[in-house]
This record gives structure tokens, C-alpha cells and sequence, in this order.
């Protein structure tokens, strides 16, 4: 659950346990225009409305 009381389920298909991967296949570029909010330490973030 996050912050916002939201949960999600993810169901695996074709699980294959203890595969090594790469660095490279974590990396993840949000698209231009979109804003990031970084709320993994709550002491450091202003909350602020979402939706008006």
C-alpha cells in the first residue's frame, strides 16, 4: 500500500528464480514534461494536494 492508500497485485508469469541481471535492466528515464516526486523520506517532503 502506498501513501495514498493505493495497492497493487502483480502476478508473475514465468517466474524464474535467481536469474542474473544487469544493472542496466533497473534504469528507468521518466518522459519529458512528466514531474517526479521522490517520497521515500517523508521527513524531507511538504505534502501538498493532489486533486481540486
Amino acid at each position: 500500500m502506498d501513501f495514498y492508500g493505493n495497492h497493487n497485485d502483480v502476478n508473475f508469469t514465468k517466474f524464474i528464480p535467481d536469474v542474473m541481471l544487469g544493472s542496466s535492466t533497473f534504469q528507468f528515464t521518466p518522459p519529458k514534461g512528466v514531474d517526479v516526486e521522490d517520497r521515500t523520506d517523508k521527513a524531507k517532503v511538504q505534502e501538498r494536494e493532489l486533486f481540486k
